[in-house]
């Protein structure tokens, strides 16, 4: 018994001895990780921190003007100089048709007469009322001069020669209205009606054309409404036609379409050509080759939800920049705005970029 406890007390302080043995080193490394954290710089990964960005090495483009020209192909259609669609004023029956179909008619010619014997009967009869209005009146006024009527009887009956005069200028309206004129000279149209019909006001009769010179109409999306210009010339090629025509423009819509955000843009087609209204023409515009721009590669360009940005590089660092774009071609983009002449626009490796990101420029053209 005495035995066991001397070695069970001999053991207890070899493991106590081993402990106090242990201590003075971990303190000894615990002071000299303080030392070292409090040595450490900010931003020393061996201190904890995140370590310095490295900068990206890019290629860049010093922006100069430069010719520039960049063609754009847009659908159009060709128009009569001037076009109506004629149409009944009121209602009757058709006496008699004054024109050929695809013919020409004169200004003024009377294309269709519809029957007006019942408005030239009132017609008539207002007009002997207002041939008895007008001695009525004549004869109050004698008698007003030499006192035997009053104002009041003199105004009664120039009272009812007025109502006698419009009366009859309404039923030489409607007297006008049974006669469909041609209102230009021009090709009349297909017949839509024959003699003997009944129309109402409204209904169709046939179509007139103009076609003593031809118009071009087409539409120019919005980001090249820069091209066009007034007394510009184009050219196109229309159905039917070998060889490339011009035109001139004469006319510029001043407002985009909302639902298609494009111009609407006419011209006069140059020299005498057979060509049909409504038909397809192929319209060419040129970019102005001969015009300054400042143009950058496709693959510097960056779209995003507000539209086209390039990068530049400015003191080391990523810079975006929104810009608007115009023409373009295979190897370049014309940049309309957003920037300038001198601007260091990077053109390849800004995919990884952030805006202010460090850069280091390559290659710079």
């Amino acid at each position: 018994m005495t035995l066991f406890n001397s070695s069970a007390r001999i053991l207890a302080l070899a493991v106590l001895s081993l402990i106090a043995g242990c201590q003075p080193e971990k303190a000894a490394d615990a002071s000299q990780t303080g030392a070292k954290s409090a040595n450490a710089k900010p931003g020393d990964s061996k201190a904890g921190g995140p370590p310095a960005m490295p900068a990206t090495t890019v290629s860049a483009r010093i922006l100069r003007p430069q010719p520039f020209s960049a063609p754009l192909s847009v659908n159009g259609t060709l128009l009569a100089n001037q076009e109506v669609e004629l149409r009944a004023e009121t209602s009757g029956r058709v006496e008699s048709i004054g024109f050929a179909e695809g013919k020409p008619v004169k200004n003024g010619q009377v294309m269709v007469q519809i029957d007006d014997a019942e408005v030239r009967a009132n017609l008539q009869r207002a007009q002997a009322r207002h041939k008895l209005a007008l001695a009525q009146e004549a004869r109050i006024k004698q008698q007003l001069d030499a006192g035997a009527a009053s104002s009041k009887d003199f105004d009664q009956a120039a009272a009812e020669r007025s109502q006698s005069e419009a009366d009859v200028a309404l039923l030489k309206a409607q007297m006008d209205n049974t006669q469909v004129k041609a209102p230009f000279a021009g090709r009349a149209g297909l017949f839509s009606l024959y003699r003997g019909s009944f129309v109402q006001p409204g209904t169709r009769i046939t179509t007139l054309q103009d076609l003593s010179r031809m118009k071009l109409e087409f539409s120019v999306p919005e980001q090249e409404a820069w091209r066009v210009r007034q007394g510009m010339t184009v050219h196109f090629l229309a159905t039917g036609q070998s060889d490339t025509l011009m035109a001139d423009i004469y006319a510029l819509e001043p407002r985009l379409d909302a639902n298609t955000r494009a111009m609407a843009v006419r011209a006069y087609v140059k020299g005498a050509v057979s060509l049909l209204p409504g038909a397809f023409a192929e319209v060419v515009l040129k970019g102005a080759g001969g015009d300054s721009a400042l143009v950058v590669p496709p693959s510097a360009l960056a779209m995003g939800g507000v539209g086209a940005m390039v990068f530049l590089a400015q003191e080391g660092k990523a810079v975006p920049r929104p810009v608007q774009v115009g023409g373009r071609t295979p190897e370049a983009v014309q940049l309309l705005s957003g920037v300038k002449a001198g601007d260091t626009v990077i053109t390849s490796g800004f995919m990884a970029l952030r805006p202010g990101s460090p850069v280091q420029l390559g290659q710079v053209e």
